[in-house]
């Protein structure tokens, strides 16, 4: 019996994963015995392997090839992986959590760069040629990812003096260009008084850049953590996040920081989440770094303050006035957002927008409950109203290739531009 399953890292070739895995107990033996198979659980789909090779007895190699493969990457790295392993006809189904992005290797240079011979013969060197404390921090900034942004941001903070016409946005970690940072970035962009500023967004993916903005002079686009990143965290006057920045971020003497988080608690926040004592930690030191703390309702200042234990200690501004992000709601150009949706009938539209409730790596039961939700919905109100459809990425993917993909809102369009031209909203 095979208690636990542990990655070792991962390497890819276009559509070819390498991934090593580990186990106390032993795979060598099934492996030469030909009994033994490792499946990936993606999105509800099955991914078997190609080949399987022992390296030892503990480790072994497993091929696999897919399509999205930079995809199905990422989504390892953020949510872990689910596999099933056959040993002896016996399936049993693990879950690996906390993928190490530094032991994910997506080009030939890292991988060499990277490797454990590479990285002997930089420490023989280093040896030979350093001083016992410069070789320490040599090594330790070669193979910790964390030390080495905590390096490059300490640095950057030391270097880079404070432009007052920048400003950089940044919105539930670089994933989309949306809430309160974006309604507040649409305004700016368009103030006369703001036309000679630089507009720095946070985006991890291009796919997801806004097409009215991706050729802008004024405005430019920088990945979490990257070297660019880090460079304006510390440069920039103006810093807006609807969530936190990086543990290593420290507000420089100058620096504006306006905080507007992304929604009413009606959830527990801070101390009272459930899990580990200091969790919420990032949390409270990003809100006793910023200058300015703005809220949608007194109840949500009271949590913020209470609920992260800052009250009493905190001595930014904080201000209970509504969110930026309504105003894209009231008063959006409705004409030019039906025009993006393609809404040619004068029909009332109804935005279904539920929350997600599945669990990352197994859909199946939500992508059934959706669509029967969405049939009914077409059954019963198709011929008086327009549709639309706004849905958790993991579930999106699959309507498409079950052909329900047609009155799915592009993500381009943000949430509140949207809800200026829905008459209902089920959510």
């Amino acid at each position: 019996m095979i208690r636990e399953i542990k990655f070792v890292n991962l390497f890819s070739i276009g559509n070819k994963l390498i991934i090593k895995y580990r186990c106390e107990e032993g795979l060598g033996f099934y492996v030469d015995n030909g009994e033994f198979s490792i499946k990936i659980l993606y999105n509800g789909n099955i991914i078997s392997p190609k080949k399987i090779k022992k390296i030892d007895n503990k480790v072994i190699r497993v091929d696999y090839y897919v399509n999205e493969s930079k995809k199905l990457i990422m989504d390892l790295i953020n949510y872990g992986m689910k596999v099933i392993v056959t040993c002896n006809t016996l399936n049993q189904e693990f879950e690996i959590k906390n993928i190490d992005e530094s032991k994910v290797y997506t080009n030939l240079y890292k991988r060499i760069t990277e490797s454990k011979k590479c990285s002997d013969i930089i420490d023989a060197s280093s040896k030979l040629f350093l001083g016992k404390e410069e070789y320490k921090f040599n090594s330790k900034l070669r193979k910790d990812k964390n030390f080495r942004r905590d390096v490059m941001y300490t640095k950057a903070y030391e270097e880079e003096i404070i432009d007052d016409k920048i400003i950089l946005y940044e919105s539930f970690h670089g994933k989309t260009m949306s809430c309160n940072p974006y309604a507040i970035f649409k305004y700016l962009l368009n103030d006369y008084e703001y036309k000679d500023f630089k507009h720095i967004w946070v985006l991890n993916d291009s796919n997801n850049c806004k097409e009215l903005y991706k050729n802008m002079n004024n405005v430019e686009f920088v990945k979490v953590h990257s070297d660019e990143y880090v460079r304006y965290l510390a440069k920039a006057k103006y810093l807006i996040n609807n969530t936190t920045f990086p543990p290593y971020y420290i507000r420089k003497e100058g620096q504006i920081y306006l905080n507007t988080w992304h929604g009413t608690p009606i959830k527990t926040l801070g101390k009272l989440m459930k899990g580990s004592r200091g969790q919420y930690k990032n949390i409270q030191r990003n809100l006793l770094q910023t200058t300015h703390l703005i809220n949608p309702n007194k109840f949500t200042a009271d949590i913020m303050i209470t609920e992260h234990d800052i009250d009493g200690i905190y001595q930014g501004k904080i201000f209970d006035c509504g969110y930026p992000r309504i105003d894209l709601t009231l008063n959006s150009n409705k004409y030019e957002i039906k025009k993006k949706l393609n809404l040619k009938n004068n029909k009332k539209v109804i935005l279904y927008a539920p929350t997600w409730r599945g669990e990352v790596g197994n859909v199946d039961n939500e992508i059934n409950r959706f669509i029967d939700d969405y049939e009914y919905l077409i059954k019963k109100l198709g011929n008086q109203y327009t549709i639309l459809l706004r849905v958790h990425t993991l579930v999106e993917e699959y309507l498409v290739k079950k052909g329900y993909g047609e009155n799915i809102v592009d993500n381009a369009i943000d949430t509140n531009e949207l809800l200026s031209v829905v008459d209902i909203l089920i959510s």
